[in-house]
């Protein structure tokens, strides 16, 4: 009687304990799909990128912001001489300097170009207001003092003689995996530019196959070829290791169009251009990495200069090498540090 008893007991119980999982689990299951639920409101709730707002509003030709990169030579007085380079970005400055050929210092500037009309502030005060010629690649003008004491007479050039044509930009954007059901996102690029001549109003085009971001979406303009006439850089992918990779287009003031170019395919990140002595370098930060200059001779970049550093644990400093080289019959030669600075005269670790 006892056994039966304590039997009952024991099936109870385990009536019990399997309904109380059995609750339970629906209490985690329904935790689960709830939490599902807000997961993916969330998700839906996330606001939309530019990218998202300009493809989903149908018109997959679009506008896209374009920096341009002016580089001159001029003389303040008609004996001052100077260099000055400066970015526009919708008709203002974001980044510019100038310097006096016989000094090392530069000096930043800011500033605006409305229409022809180009204003630029010196960070101490004094002023450039002049005229923008895109046709002659000309800036003319009076140089303000501070205090307007002095307002001498200035004019700068395109520092190769060239012109500045004009022309609107868009680009023609793609979502490379809307039809593929792995992906949960859009991953956007660009397939072509197109360009229209302002002063024509002819419209050209050229084929591109690039990644797109919303934080790196734009075209650089800059004179990549030192012919003075600016060429298209844009992001070309976001490789596994930093920086981003670029693509270059050169342009052909003859054909009056833009061509994709293999010149820049070792240099491949943005470079600082050195438009006086014709190189460009690339560089790779963080604790380990790297610099390349490249002379640019005959239409193509050669190796130049090459600096390495990487991060030592022991000593917790960066250790650095240095490479040098020569162009010799149209090749890039490896040289000595003592035949590098004897060849040009200065030495660029020290």
């Amino acid at each position: 009687m006892i056994y039966k008893y304590l039997i009952s007991i024991c099936f109870l119980f385990v009536c019990f304990s399997c309904n109380a999982k059995k609750e339970k689990h629906t209490d985690i299951a329904e935790e689960s799909a709830e939490e599902m639920i807000v997961t993916q409101e969330v998700e839906d709730s996330e606001p939309k990128t530019l990218l998202d707002s300009l493809y989903e509003s149908g018109e997959y030709w679009v506008d896209i912001p374009v920096t341009y990169h002016y580089a001159f030579k001029g003389k303040i007085d008609n004996k001052y001489e100077y260099i000055m380079e400066f970015d526009i970005n919708a008709d203002t400055i974001s980044e510019g300097y100038y310097q006096y050929l016989n000094q090392k210092k530069s000096i930043g500037i800011k500033g605006a170009l409305k229409a022809n009309n180009l204003k630029i502030v010196e960070e101490d005060g004094h002023r450039f207001e002049g005229y923008f010629d895109y046709k002659t690649g000309n800036i003319s003008g009076k140089w303000h003092s501070a205090h307007k004491e002095w307002s001498p007479v200035f004019s700068m050039n395109n520092i190769y003689k060239a012109s500045y044509p004009e022309y609107d930009f868009k680009v023609h954007l793609v979502n490379t995996v809307e039809d593929d059901p792995d992906f949960t996102s859009r991953w956007y690029g660009i397939s072509e530019i197109q360009y229209t001549n302002k002063k024509t109003g002819e419209v050209k085009s050229v084929d591109v196959d690039v990644e797109v971001y919303s934080w790196a979406y734009g075209l650089s303009l800059q004179d990549f070829n030192f012919d003075g006439y600016q060429d298209i850089a844009l992001v070309w992918m976001l490789p596994a290791y930093p920086p981003l990779r670029y693509k270059f287009l050169l342009y052909n003031p003859d054909s009056e169009s833009f061509y994709e170019t293999s010149i820049l395919e070792d240099i491949y990140t943005m470079p600082s251009v050195d438009y006086l002595s014709k190189r460009a370098t690339s560089f790779m930060e963080g604790g380990r990495g790297h610099s390349w200059t490249y002379q640019f001779e005959n239409g193509n970049y050669y190796p130049f200069y090459f600096e390495n550093w990487m991060y030592n644990d022991e000593t917790a400093d960066l250790d650095y090498s240095y490479n040098y080289y020569k162009i010799e019959n149209g090749e890039s030669v490896e040289i000595t540090k003592e035949e590098f600075k004897q060849i040009n005269g200065f030495d660029y670790d020290e």
